[in-house]
């Protein structure tokens, strides 16, 4: 009986056949030699298998291409946590990991969770004694009646899981948290955001600029915002610069205040909110255009913050009429007098008036001068941005690959 024991060469070591590589006049690995002729070819099922795969993702990939969405978020890692000996999981956002989470957490789950804590814990029990809660807060106390109203048997699709419709609060509250870790997923959240976004005075406005500024982060860009308490004279809201193509856009957002909503005082019927006040939107877009840096293409974006309504078609609209009459008070626009602006975004982001009956689908309104000094960068970009705001508020459910 031969009791040696059979030395397998080291990969990195010197091929035992001893062939010399022609290009160094050194021997060749094991690795890129000999070893590769005892690798057994792949089968025809994990070829297949793979192929599977690489079309899925790609699928998957073009399927948020098509909401506006060209940014990768990370899958989750399931992995056992060895304090509990239960499996658990790890989530990715920019540079930062997130672990141990619970092993039936969503995406959903882990954003709105996220935003909880990006909030702070100071934050939070403030607000649990504070006599006006912040309209946040509110949601998040909104969110867990949901949850718990939701999580019953009719609504099961598996172990420790429940499908149902967002009512408004939950929309108003994942869509920001979505905003909030597309943000920090491209590394691009600033501390006096997240300040303003805790300040019930500035709230209303800072939540709108982080929609947008979210909009153009999930469409490639690097966003540069240009703090309001370091800039003394007037800007835009950020600087928006396409990655893969380098274009730069200034970019400004307003929201519409309404009487009795997130924090304002007053009261109005929802007639009243419909229609809105013409002067107050106009003078709303006059000093949006005032932020123009006159350099480089400019987009604004303005809220209209109004009840939705999916039953009536967009020309005919309360508060498209009023857009209409305020767009024809100003000239057309002509190759001698182009427009300043490259385009404006009239959005209606409002799931909060909805409550807690189901959310509708929010609205817009894209205006594109014929003519301006700094025209859209490219048709290509253009497509990319309208489909982004199209379909702002829809949140995948980016999960683990079975």
């Amino acid at each position: 009986m031969n009791n040696e024991k059979e030395i397998k060469p080291d990969r990195n070591g010197p091929c035992p056949c001893g062939k010399i590589n022609p290009q160094t006049g050194k021997p060749m690995k094991y690795k890129k030699c000999c070893w590769l002729k005892q690798v057994p070819p792949p089968s025809q099922e994990s070829i297949k298998e793979a192929m599977d795969f690489f079309m899925r993702m790609e699928g998957e990939k073009r399927d948020l291409q098509e909401r506006g969405i060209f940014i990768n978020y990370v899958r989750p890692c399931p992995f056992p946590d060895k304090k509990t000996g239960k499996m658990a999981k790890a989530w990715a956002l920019g540079s930062r990991v997130f672990y141990p989470r619970p092993e039936n957490e969503t995406f959903h789950e882990f954003i709105i969770d996220h935003l909880r804590q990006v909030m702070g814990r100071e934050w939070w029990m403030e607000q649990e004694q504070a006599q006006q809660q912040h309209f946040i807060f509110k949601c998040f106390l909104k969110w867990n009646e949901w949850m718990k109203k939701n999580a019953v048997e009719k609504n099961r699709v598996g172990d420790n899981l429940w499908v149902a419709d967002n009512d408004g609060w939950t929309k108003t509250l994942i869509s920001l948290a979505f905003d909030i870790c597309s943000l920090e997923h491209t590394l691009q959240l600033p501390d006096f955001l997240l300040k303003r976004l805790r300040n019930r005075a500035e709230y209303q406005g800072v939540h709108y600029e982080i929609a947008v500024a979210a909009i153009f982060a999930r469409l490639g860009c690097k966003v540069e915002f240009l703090d309001k308490t370091k800039i003394q004279t007037p800007h835009c809201e950020f600087i928006a610069t396409h990655n893969e193509t380098g274009v730069s856009i200034a970019v400004e957002a307003k929201s519409r205040q309404r009487p009795g909503v997130k924090h304002m005082e007053g009261t109005a019927s929802r007639e009243q909110l419909l229609c809105g006040n013409v002067k107050n939107l106009k003078n709303l877009i006059d000093r949006a255009f005032q932020q123009n840096p006159n350099d480089k293409s400019f987009i604004v974006f303005v809220d209209i913050n109004a009840p939705l309504t999916p039953e009536i078609p967009v020309d005919k609209k309360p508060w498209f009429e009023g857009v209409q009459k305020i767009m024809d008070d100003y000239p057309a626009p002509t190759p001698q007098d182009p427009e300043k602006y490259t385009a404006i975004f009239f959005t209606n982001f409002s799931p909060h008036y909805n409550g807690e009956g189901k959310s509708d689908p929010n609205e817009y309104l894209a205006v594109i001068p014929q003519f301006s000094t700094y025209p859209m960068p490219n048709f290509k970009f253009g497509d990319m941005l309208i489909k982004a705001v199209q379909n702002y508020g829809f949140v995948p459910n980016i999960k683990e690959e079975k």
